[in-house]
């Protein structure tokens, strides 16, 4: 991929406890659909925005994903995994953090659509949401 690659993680994370035969981390080796779809050098490009922006703020990208999140009309409530408690704390703490229309526009500015797969085929548009 561009510069990510299937998920898991290195230091044992759920990687690790999904290996095994059939496994979704065996699957990865030769599934490529995530990274078609997901990886990117625009994908990563935002990542790096939203790294930029969270380092400024003294947050966590993932607050900063999510508020970024929070402010388009169209969303109602995210939905978020998690497995660890702090990463609730974190997705928590942000719906206090309000960006600012600036920090809003370098989060997109990277950002360029992916085609649409699958049965939406791209006949339905959410308000609030540009394409």
């Amino acid at each position: 991929g561009a510069r990510g690659g299937q998920g898991g993680s290195a230091d044992g994370g759920a990687g690790a406890v999904n290996a095994g035969p059939g496994s979704p981390a065996e699957r990865g080796e030769t599934d490529t659909l995530t990274d078609e779809l997901y990886d990117h050098d625009s994908d990563w490009d935002v990542v790096d925005a939203a790294l930029r922006v969270a380092r400024r703020r003294g947050v966590e990208p993932v607050q900063v994903a999510l508020a970024w999140l929070l402010s388009r009309p169209a969303v109602v409530a995210p939905v978020v995994g998690f497995t660890k408690v702090g990463q609730m704390d974190a997705a928590a703490a942000s719906v206090d953090l309000v960006l600012g229309d600036d920090e809003c526009a370098e989060l997109e500015a990277p950002y360029r659509p992916h085609a649409v797969r699958g049965w939406l085929g791209g006949a339905v548009r959410l308000p609030g949401i540009s394409s």
